[in-house]
């Protein structure tokens, strides 16, 4: 169970890593339109989307030393 959580977690880390952009789309206009004024204002700049694939790569490092650390 904890490992296929974790398998599930590092797989959600590859797509903040590799495409951001698709996280913003999933939350797209019907989660954030009642505290969005202008939601194309509040889309992430490119160092936005540089501060959440390093958040991520940071994530994935940890969940993978946690499911190495749990395996072994």
């Amino acid at each position: 169970m904890v490992i296929a959580l974790l398998c599930i977690l590092i797989a959600m880390g590859l797509v903040q890593v590799l495409r951001p952009q698709m996280l913003w789309r999933v939350n797209h206009r019907p989660l954030q339109q009642p505290f969005v004024k202008g939601y194309a204002a509040a889309e992430p700049t490119s160092a936005g989307y540089s501060t959440t694939r390093l958040t991520g790569a940071v994530f994935l490092a940890v969940a993978v030393l946690t499911l190495i650390a749990h395996i072994s």
